[in-house]
């Protein structure tokens, strides 16, 4: 196993509840804060939905890729999903919506 996902495996042996993986892609949620330095994603925001109940809301999400590597997907099973997300405003046809 690569030492990349080795250390994505330790994360998960320990519990990380920082942890996300969704349709085998590997994530990682830091802190929010408005001080200096990058945000995953340039700080937009993610909503996500834990398959033990919690529900997450951050702008600071971080992607580590897709776990291309066989043994490691084995151990890192999808832990969450997207969302939910507001429905959007209806809007009457006969306007323009901008």
């Amino acid at each position: 196993m690569k030492e990349f996902w080795k250390k994505k495996v330790e994360w998960h042996e320990a519990g990380d509840p920082d942890q996300v993986i969704i349709n085998g892609d590997h994530y990682h949620i830091r802190p929010d804060n408005d001080g200096p330095g990058a945000r995953g994603h340039g700080g937009r925001e993610f909503i996500i939905t834990f398959h033990d109940g919690r529900v997450v809301t951050t702008k600071n999400l971080w992607n580590q890729g897709l776990i291309d590597c066989p043994e490691a997907r084995a151990i890192l099973q999808d832990n969450a999903v997207w969302g939910p997300y507001p429905e959007p405003e209806p809007y009457d046809p006969d306007e323009i919506p901008f």
